[in-house]
């Protein structure tokens, strides 16, 4: 027996996706700005800088974690575009739910690569 969402579905049958009207400031608020670095105030001194926690040995393998991360971001916004490049010439009014989840779903994996980004500076 089917599932009950799908007991009414015909294959042959297209149903045009839900449109949406220009409504997007979900799209617009966003989470993923810009952090201002720590020390680009002009209130910071030389003694606001935290001293680095790790040996110059540690040095190539943070470096080379740091790499990955980059390697991480670099894919993540390449997929985004990937997702918004053929959309670029559609009216808002066309984009379909599909859509919008398919940029939504790939801008979270953008903002969560760079905060792991981040979060690897840190360290």
């Amino acid at each position: 027996m089917l599932p009950t969402s799908r007991q009414n579905y015909h294959p042959h049958r297209h149903h045009r996706h839900q449109n949406y009207t220009y409504d997007y400031n979900y799209l617009h608020e966003t989470t993923l700005s810009p952090h201002p670095h720590p020390f680009s105030q002009s209130s910071h001194t030389l003694e606001d800088i935290p001293i680095p926690t790790f040996t110059p040995a540690d040095l190539p393998s943070r470096l080379l974690a740091l790499n990955r991360r980059a390697a991480i971001v670099s894919a993540a916004l390449a997929h985004l575009s990937a997702v918004v490049k053929p959309l670029e010439t559609t009216k808002s009014e066309d984009l379909t739910e599909n859509q919008l989840q398919d940029i939504w779903e790939e801008g979270v994996g953008l903002g969560r690569a760079m905060e792991e980004f981040r979060e690897q500076m840190e360290e």
